[in-house]
């Protein structure tokens, strides 16, 4: 039975104090952002700091430093994001939507440093981490935004309990985890083809999630700037995408629409196009400008994030809407080139 983390228990026993971490920390002589550190189990504790949160908390330091076994998860439907199982031994992420436990291989997640239990592939066997966190408080996203790190980022420097893990998808596969309850927020900018809208979609599954407004972005050709004749084939994101469904809408209007390599990641796609004369690409205005690489818009996408409705009332959730209206987020996120604050953290 995985034991709670330290860390996690220095934030438990904070909380049922109601005691802001920066109020913890100045009782201790340390600075807030040591806090989260210690908190996230990002940092070890020497005696001396020990001693000084046990008194704090009025608790000996033996109580403090004895970690109580985490409940049991083993009743939980164990399900793997990817569909199936591994076939190699590897660590995973895990996260506890309603009765499964999702798991999710370390590698496949931005934070791939992050390691919550053992997958055994010999033996179909899990073994969780001494430091595993406990699965409910672990919160799954998954999208295709370049920018998804600053919000793992914001949600991590806030007052709050939980762990956001993000994983990269297309806006298809986002959307079809979170109908099958195996993630928590799906990123979105599909569009409809019949309508011509950003994520307007048909019943029952308008009725069965809710948006909240994020950003639009502009997407288009992107190629290096010294380069004096145009791109012979085009590296583009995985058929489903849309930014797959860019290229087929526009590849009319190239010299040579050709198909090159393909990527899960915006951020693979741009760095393959940088480094490569003589390849153009179709990604974000934003990284094009990032890396220095000219940029023709070909359209402007509505990105949202999307939730089943049910969960609006979950604590996660009123930690996720408090990080998007108190962080420095909104401003980080409204200075990025070609790219528009949506309706920015409003629920419809």
């Amino acid at each position: 039975m995985p034991m709670v983390p330290i860390g996690q228990k220095i934030l438990n026993l904070r909380q049922q104090r109601h005691w802001s971490q920066q109020q913890l920390a100045d009782k201790v002589g340390i600075s807030r952002q040591s806090l989260i550190a210690i908190e996230h189990d990002r940092s070890r504790i020497h005696l001396d700091l020990a001693a000084a949160l046990a008194d704090a908390f009025s608790i000996g330091l033996d109580e403090l430093t004895d970690r109580m076994p985490q409940p049991s998860v083993s009743q939980a439907k164990q399900v793997f994001l990817l569909g199936q199982e591994p076939i190699s031994s590897t660590p995973v992420v895990w996260s506890e939507i309603g009765d499964c436990l999702v798991l999710v291989p370390s590698y496949f997640t931005l934070d791939n440093q992050v390691v919550d239990a053992w997958w055994d592939a010999a033996t179909g066997s899990l073994e969780p981490m001494q430091s595993g966190r406990l699965p409910r408080q672990v919160i799954l996203a998954a999208g295709c935004d370049p920018q998804l790190g600053w919000l793992k980022t914001a949600m991590e420097s806030q007052d709050t309990a939980y762990h956001l893990e993000l994983v990269s998808a297309s806006s298809r596969r986002a959307l079809a985890w979170l109908q099958a309850g195996q993630v928590h927020l799906a990123g979105s900018h599909w569009l409809n083809p019949r309508t011509q809208r950003y994520n307007d979609w048909s019943q029952p599954l308008a009725k069965s999630v809710l948006r909240i407004g994020y950003v639009k972005w502009a997407e288009g050709a992107l190629w290096r700037p010294e380069s004096t004749e145009p791109p012979t084939q085009w590296a583009v994101r995985e058929i489903g995408s849309e930014a797959h469904a860019v290229f087929e809408r526009h590849k009319h209007t190239l010299v040579f629409p050709n198909p090159g390599p393909i990527f899960d990641r915006h951020l693979d796609l741009v760095r393959y196009v940088h480094d490569h004369p003589g390849v153009g690409g179709v990604s974000l205005g934003s990284l094009a400008a990032w890396f220095g690489l000219a940029f023709q818009p070909w359209t402007e996408e509505s990105y949202q994030w999307l939730v089943d409705r049910n969960m609006v009332e979950d604590p996660w959730f009123k930690a996720l809407i408090r990080v998007l209206q108190h962080t420095p987020l909104k401003e980080w996120m409204a200075r990025v080139p070609y790219q528009t604050l949506d309706h920015w953290g409003q629920v419809t």
